[in-house]
């Protein structure tokens, strides 16, 4: 969506950049884990609703509806979208621009804690969303193999096609069941480690 992002110079000054996030379901973008956490890095004085026109705002108002919906270009002190007549859809355009954060400011330690979480959507605002008890937490230093396996252990196939769980709409509340994949390393006490 976007050949380069603004945010704030401590994310590029740290030393190990960790995203802590919570397994759970999200409307728009299907699931929302250790990747899709860092959406909130990028400042809502730049691309939100109240973003300034030719600068940011000096306070952050509003939602970020610039990056789900395309309702308006960031503030001119960023970089435009890279194509301004690309789909104006959430379901088009946060995947991209969760792709072009991780792409800009890559995670060093991707934790996804799943021990009590929402299913069915991202918070109690969503119709159909409960808590669920996973009772899981999944680490790793590559956000997108972390990401993908929280996925598997969400019960949903992280190389699915488009328009399958747990993409909108696509049947929700899978995530009661864990898949174990015979495939993963497991580290923890009950298995010695």
């Amino acid at each position: 969506m976007f050949k380069a992002i603004d945010v704030n110079h401590s994310y590029e000054d740290c030393d190990v950049f960790v995203s802590l996030a919570k397994m759970k379901e999200h409307a728009t973008a299907g699931i929302t884990l250790a990747i899709k956490n860092c959406f909130g890095i990028l400042p809502c004085t730049i691309y939100g609703d109240g973003s300034g026109v030719d600068e940011p705002s000096l306070r952050p108002m509003g939602g970020r509806g610039p990056l789900h919906a395309g309702n308006r270009q960031p503030s001119k002190s960023a970089l435009p979208e890279n194509d301004p007549a690309s789909p104006r859809e959430g379901g088009y355009r946060i995947p991209r621009v969760v792709a072009d954060i991780a792409a800009a400011r890559p995670i060093h330690i991707a934790i996804v804690e799943g021990i009590r979480t929402m299913a069915g959507g991202e918070g109690p605002w969503i119709e159909d969303s409960g808590m669920v008890d996973p009772g899981v937490m999944v680490i790793g230093t590559n956000s997108v193999c972390t990401d993908a396996v929280s996925m598997a252990v969400m019960g949903y196939d992280p190389m699915a096609k488009c328009g399958t769980a747990p993409s909108r709409r696509a049947n929700r509340r899978k995530m009661t069941a864990i898949t174990p994949w015979n495939w993963l390393k497991l580290w923890g006490p009950e298995h010695g480690i």
